[in-house]
């Protein structure tokens, strides 16, 4: 394959800005979970854990937490399916411009793979992806990593470049995460006839909450799933495709209403301490909150408020086009039932992730399993939401991004 060399940006600011790497030579696959790609991660994940300014990044630090080698090693052996691997070669990577840290987990997935990764990070500029690239800078100027610096290349461009084109029609796999949009416009510019695409799409989750099990919580199991449920959403402002933006409650009406009031409750103190929301996000959820009740059509029940940090609506029946039910900036849906199956005739393939508290997991595999739901990608307990791994939206990352050589 020929050097993929650095376009310079022209006067119109489009052209490519490599950020890390400006070139790579020849591709060569290694197997995937290799030693020195393993050192590399490892080392990254103590030095970002140690870095002042990381440290008060909690997306950094828990992609840190992540690539440590306790993490990795743990992820070699459930990966070893006993067959021999390598990498595909070249992978193109999109990262989305709404997660930060994103462009991180989609690198240490390709590298992990075996692959020799081209990764384009947000377009716009962005604390974390700064410490990141400078951490990752100094360990690959290291005579230990210097190797590796062939199988990376962090890249900046507008969207449209020529650029996309160029390495997709090189690429032996593409990696797209972004909204529908991004996926289709993306999607139209060729890959070669045995390349791999995963795609990760806009996608819809929702959380699920025992009202017995809510009520039987002590104060200290209650204070930790609000914790968890103010990282599953509020750090990313509901942004991210794992968030949820519904919660439902199960069980009798008048039980699931004292256990919600003690949830939120709790909850509100947490988000009031460390949201400060913006004017201006304020006003937009207010502006959401108007703009759906001005068109209900009898389904709200009641909006509650908890100061200006957490507003509920709550419903009495779901619409059939449940995942347009979003929220942002601390607004989430609310509804009871006393039995999951209720939403079975509501859930399509845009469900992702279902977050839970109280609800066994023998339940959980009936619900998804027994009904052939076509979505619902994972189902975690709260405060896992965001929890990045090689298993996402139904992909083994691994292994989609690998190939199996048949040795016999």
């Amino acid at each position: 394959m020929p050097m993929l060399q650095p376009v310079e940006h022209s006067e119109s600011g489009s052209g490519p800005i490599f950020l890390l790497g400006n070139e790579l030579g020849q591709v060569r696959p290694r197997v995937p979970f290799d030693a020195q790609v393993l050192g590399l991660l490892a080392e990254l994940s103590a030095r970002l854990r140690k870095h002042a300014e990381a440290r008060s990044m909690p997306d950094v630090q828990t992609f840190a937490f992540w690539c440590r080698k306790a993490n990795l090693q743990k992820l070699k052996a459930a990966h070893d399916d006993h067959k021999a691997r390598l990498g595909l070669g070249l992978v193109f990577h999109v990262a989305p411009g709404n997660v930060p840290i994103n462009f991180a987990f989609s690198l240490a997935f390709g590298l992990l793979a075996g692959n020799t990764n081209v990764v384009r990070v947000p377009s716009r500029q962005m604390a974390q992806v700064d410490v990141v690239l400078s951490v990752l800078g100094d360990l690959l100027a290291e005579p230990d990593f210097a190797s590796l610096a062939e199988m990376i290349a962090l890249v900046r461009y507008p969207a449209g470049d020529a650029f996309t084109a160029d390495i997709s029609a090189r690429a032996n796999g593409r990696v797209i995460w972004g909204g529908d949009e991004t996926v289709a416009e993306i999607r139209k510019l060729p890959l070669p006839p045995r390349a791999r695409e995963v795609t990760f799409a806009d996608r819809y989750s929702f959380c699920v909450m025992d009202a017995a099990a809510m009520l039987a919580a002590d104060d200290k199991a209650l204070g930790r799933l609000a914790e968890g449920f103010y990282n599953d959403t509020y750090l990313m402002d509901q942004n991210a495709c794992s968030s949820p933006h519904l919660v439902v409650w199960k069980g009798a009406g008048k039980l699931a209403s004292v256990a919600r009031k003690r949830f939120w409750d709790r909850l509100q103190p947490i988000v009031g301490d460390r949201y400060p929301i913006p004017a201006v996000n304020a006003v937009d959820k207010y502006t959401d909150l108007l703009v759906e009740a001005a068109s209900d059509d009898g389904a709200i029940l009641n909006i509650n408020r908890w100061r200006n940090d957490i507003h509920t609506v709550e419903l009495s029946c779901l619409p059939d086009d449940l995942e347009t039910l979003r929220g942002r900036f601390g607004l989430f849906h609310e509804f009871t039932t006393m039995a999951l199956s209720d939403l079975v005739p509501l859930i399509n393939g845009r469900f992702q992730t279902l977050t839970y508290y109280g609800i066994d997991k023998a339940e959980l595999q009936d619900f998804i399993i027994g009904n052939g739901l076509t979505g619902i990608d994972r189902a975690v307990p709260i405060g896992q939401a965001l929890d990045m791994d090689t298993l996402w939206d139904g992909y083994d990352l691994i292994h989609t991004l690998s190939r199996i050589i048949d040795l016999r």
